[in-house]
């Protein structure tokens, strides 16, 4: 870190830095706080200040359970969700953006020689959701998608070498590799709730539970779960971030990594099911 270098201060803005403070600490104790709703921790020295909504910046030494820390979300703005509501919508865009949250749940890209595909996992008893992806396609790329594996499942595939390349590099080639692209990520409100509603469409889990809707993503992707947990929080939707299942062995010598899970706040489920890119089956039910 240098003088010139850029930091986000406490109100989520880029702000030059101006001075940096070294001091020599040897054998110092220093604190492992965990915000709620986060899944990692940071270590700090006693006197690093940390701001809270409840007491302004308070050393992490004096750090209570009950304060309210206030971490600045660059995605959020107040003003935005208002804008976009009553501004002209590009439904071609979010269409977009839809595709892209799909696709990084279930999606897929395959080159062999000449021949760069896009695949699509869609379950067997989806096949509205496959109808409706295949106009998608159309719509956005002028694709005909070709319906394989017929007699268990809607997966779809399609050629695009172009569109190939940019998912490649844009979102990434595996489940352990793949991220919410910049573009998404600075996009409107609209935008960033296409994508969600793709993603929850393609990914996600929307289900009764004691009478309540729960809404819940999982992942072996941590650093994909951070992505989205930061549009949920600039879309406003409380959530937090749990373990999942840890790492293990099968008796079978089956590996399987630890995943983690994003669970969304039951108040706020309705809020993904806002000016619906497609009427979904889950998205009815959160209806």
């Amino acid at each position: 870190m240098d003088l010139g270098d850029k930091l986000v201060n406490k109100d989520g803005k880029l702000v030059d830095i101006k001075n940096i403070q070294i001091r020599n600490k040897v054998n110092e104790d220093t604190y492992r706080i965990k915000p709620y709703g986060s899944f990692r921790t940071t270590n700090f020295t006693k006197e690093h200040p940390i701001w809270t909504g409840n007491r302004g910046f308070v050393k992490a030494s004096e750090l209570l359970k009950d304060d309210w820390l206030e971490i600045p979300n660059v995605y959020y703005s107040d003003k935005e969700k208002y804008l976009w509501t009553r501004g002209s919508q590009d439904d071609k865009e979010r269409k977009l953006a839809y595709f892209y949250g799909l696709f990084t749940g279930d999606g897929f890209t395959n080159i062999n020689g000449k021949s760069y595909d896009v695949y699509m996992s869609i379950g067997k008893d989806e096949k509205d959701l496959a109808q409706f992806y295949d106009k998608l396609v159309l719509e956005l790329f002028g694709r005909t998608c070709i319906h394989i594996h017929k007699n268990t499942e809607q997966s779809r595939r399609f050629t695009s070498k172009e569109l190939v390349q940019e998912l490649d590099k844009s979102v990434g080639i595996s489940a352990y590799t793949k991220r919410v692209p910049e573009w998404v990520k600075q996009g409107s409100y609209g935008i960033k709730l296409a994508y969600l509603q793709g993603f929850l469409d393609s990914d996600g889990s929307v289900f009764r539970d004691k009478g309540n809707i729960r809404v819940n993503f999982t992942s072996v992707n941590l650093e994909l779960l951070e992505d989205i947990q930061d549009l949920l929080y600039a879309l406003e939707i409380k959530n937090s971030i749990v373990v999942h299942q840890k790492e293990y062995t099968s008796k079978h010598n089956i590996h399987s990594l630890q995943s983690y899970r994003i669970n969304i706040a039951t108040e706020d489920n309705l809020k993904l099911s806002e000016f619906a890119v497609y009427e979904s089956r889950k998205i009815k039910l959160l209806k």
